[in-house]
């Protein structure tokens, strides 16, 4: 067994223990979410909060939202390698909408008022969105960045042996160990500091993060495991059989969404609307992947570092487009014309990221 497979092995064990523990807690006690840990935890840091600490743990609680992980695959997309991070797209928005049927499955409720914290009624607490969503990104974004060293790594080993053998040195050695390790620990470090401020801020119960890191192992655990040979597979495929899986990914994804939150009238329908946003998001990224090379062909390889910095530019431009067309609206005032629209953003932003702007990219030559 591969190395990789052996560590994903571990991973999902270590991930569905984690989750099986922290389940068996909550339901050991009353829903309510009466277990001793959940609120020895929640009155201490209600108990010791601090002003500065607060503000702290919510610039990095907002590390775990959606537009920070659009932003980085858009640029990786974009300068790095388009087909490592259109598979790190597909991932991560996977784990988002299995938390969002997780939480529609286990229905409990965020901290409330019954233990004096500030009421949350916006979504379910189980599991954590921010402490699955980002560790299953960083962990996926781990797996990918050391899969492409290994790949670059072993070209350059041979070359190297070919020409002349370099002696090691210090500062040859320490670059070799944070370029094959460092994602791996930004990948521990980032989710564990994202799903503590939950904790800290109140807006989670501790079990409901610790649930949310073990689903969010267990998911990029699968994705090494699966990755390559279904990989092999797809790139055998024609389109059209590619376009049928997408098909099949779009009614796999929609139909729990919709059973589980059709008959929870209005906040149902909300959800349900905000769920497909992203459902049509990696639908659309999708498809139009499958056909970006006979469209487009955009090429990743750049001959000059100020070319890298438009393209990023480019990348934060749409992120920054998101961020202001969300904040241009009163999040608490949510209307059928308001979720439609959204809808309808959300389905052109696949082809916008994977077509029109690559294609730009490409007519400037940058």
């Amino acid at each position: 067994m591969k190395k990789r497979n052996t560590a994903a092995v571990i991973l999902l064990a270590v991930g569905i223990a984690l989750m099986s523990s922290s389940l068996a807690i909550i339901y050991s006690y009353h829903p309510n979410r009466a277990n001793p840990i959940d609120k020895a935890v929640a009155d201490y840091f209600y108990l010791h909060n601090n002003k500065v600490v607060e503000e702290i743990m919510d610039v990095i609680s907002d590390l775990g939202e959606p537009f920070v992980y659009i932003g980085i695959l858009t640029v990786l997309y974009y300068i790095w390698d388009k087909k490592l991070a259109y598979k790190g797209m597909v991932g991560v928005i996977t784990s988002v909408v299995i938390n969002s049927v997780a939480k529609s499955s286990f229905r409990l409720d965020k901290p409330n008022t019954n233990w004096g914290y500030d009421l949350v009624t916006t979504s379910y607490g189980l599991p954590s969105g921010h402490a699955q969503v980002s560790t299953s990104f960083w962990g996926l974004l781990a797996a990918l960045f050391t899969k492409k060293w290994e790949d670059s790594d072993k070209n350059f080993s041979e070359i190297e042996n070919e020409i002349v053998e370099i002696k090691p040195t210090f500062w040859r050695v320490v670059g070799s160990f944070f370029k094959k390790w460092g994602m791996v620990i930004l990948a521990i470090i980032i989710p564990l500091l994202i799903s503590f401020s939950r904790i800290y801020l109140g807006v989670h119960w501790f079990t409901d993060v610790t649930t949310g890191i073990g689903i969010g192992i267990v998911i990029f655990a699968i994705y090494i495991l699966v990755e390559e040979p279904i990989g092999k597979f797809m790139e055998n495929q024609s389109n059209w059989v590619k376009m049928a899986f997408v098909l099949l990914m779009l009614i796999v994804f929609a139909l729990p969404i919709i059973l589980l939150q059709f008959n929870l009238g209005q906040k149902g329908i909300e959800n349900i609307f905000s769920d497909m946003n992203v459902i049509a998001l990696i639908v659309t990224i999708s498809i139009s992947y499958i056909w970006e090379e006979k469209l487009v062909n955009f090429n990743t390889a750049v001959d000059k570092k100020w070319k890298i910095f438009i393209r990023i530019l480019f990348a934060l431009a749409l992120v920054g487009l998101y961020i202001a067309y969300d904040a241009i609206y009163d999040p608490d005032i949510i209307t059928i014309t308001k979720m439609v629209v959204d809808l309808i953003i959300y389905t052109i932003l696949g082809p916008v990221m994977i077509l029109l702007v690559p294609w730009i990219i490409k007519k400037l030559k940058v």
